[in-house]
């Protein structure tokens, strides 16, 4: 199983550094450029899944993202959506200024996060222990071809795409990469784990399913990737929902 995990396009809130959460706000021009530069990117991609948070944002960036994918179901899931932020939202963050009590304490949001993978990993498991490995048929033409991956050490992929925020993709990276009782996952060799998570910027992961009641294995691939921006008028922006 290959998963593209990728932050939503640029939004008016994301320029003038707002912290939005849960407040429901579309892409601006720059966004919807930046989405369009995505599906390019990826239109070669035989993504089986495409899913998306259920905040207009990550939706509107999914539905741009797929529309070179002729048949292809997007589907919303409220446990992509991004860390619940309270009484910051809508607003900057003061200098100084202490967590208020209405947001989602840092350990409930990874809890959330965890719950999530851990089901989303359930759901697929029994098809991607049953598919058939027939070599590097990934389906990974989006121009990464450079190899920085590791395709045969993990055939089978049946690509999908996942549309989620920075604070929950930025949360999502370490534990992944944290190995517990479902999954051990590495950094690729050549991945810059210090990146930052632009808009649109993707996450590559790459999957297999245990054999039997073990663990499922995996590679992050690419993180914090926007080679598909290049030469777009981008500005680097850090994550304003991002308030560890």
């Amino acid at each position: 199983m290959l998963i593209y995990f990728v932050r939503h396009g640029q939004t008016d809130d994301n320029l003038n550094g707002i912290i939005q959460g849960h407040k429901d706000t579309p892409l601006n021009d720059q966004g919807r450029r930046e989405s369009a530069r995505l599906a390019q990117r990826l239109k070669d991609v035989p993504f089986v899944e495409a899913w998306s948070s259920t905040l207009s944002r990550a939706r509107e960036t999914a539905e741009i993202a797929v529309v070179p994918h002729d048949g292809l179901t997007l589907r919303t899931d409220a446990g992509l959506v991004e860390r619940g932020l309270g009484s910051l939202e809508g607003r900057r963050r003061l200098r100084g200024e202490p967590l208020p009590r209405d947001v989602e304490p840092s350990e409930e949001f990874r809890a959330r996060i965890v719950s999530w993978f851990k089901s989303f990993l359930a759901r697929h498991a029994a098809h991607a222990s049953t598919t058939k490995i027939d070599g590097d048929s990934d389906g990974d033409s989006d121009g990464d071809s450079d190899g920085r991956s590791e395709p045969s050490c993990f055939p089978d992929s049946r690509p999908i795409l996942i549309i989620s925020h920075g604070a929950y993709l930025t949360a999502l990276l370490p534990l992944l990469l944290n190995p517990s009782k479902a999954w051990n996952i590495t950094p690729g060799p050549h991945v810059d784990l210090g990146a930052h998570c632009l808009n649109t910027s993707i996450m590559r992961v790459r999957l297999r399913p245990p054999d039997g009641p073990g663990k499922w294995t995996g590679v992050v691939e690419s993180w914090g990737d926007v080679e598909h921006l290049a030469g777009l008028d981008e500005e680097d922006l850090d994550i304003a929902d991002d308030v560890r």
